[in-house]
């Protein structure tokens, strides 16, 4: 990959790690498992 900016890849890999963390949101909490999201989404489609 070529980056034509300073900071270049660096700054690319900092922006990843970046949105990584605020999607996981709180890392105390634990993550949801595909099994809850399975749940969830099947009472919000026939609920």
């Amino acid at each position: 990959m070529y980056v034509a900016v300073k900071g270049g890849e660096k700054a690319i890999v900092a922006a990843h790690a970046l949105q990584e963390h605020k999607r996981r949101g709180d890392g105390r909490l634990p993550e949801i498992s595909v099994e809850q999201i399975t749940q969830q989404l099947t009472w919000r489609l026939t609920g």
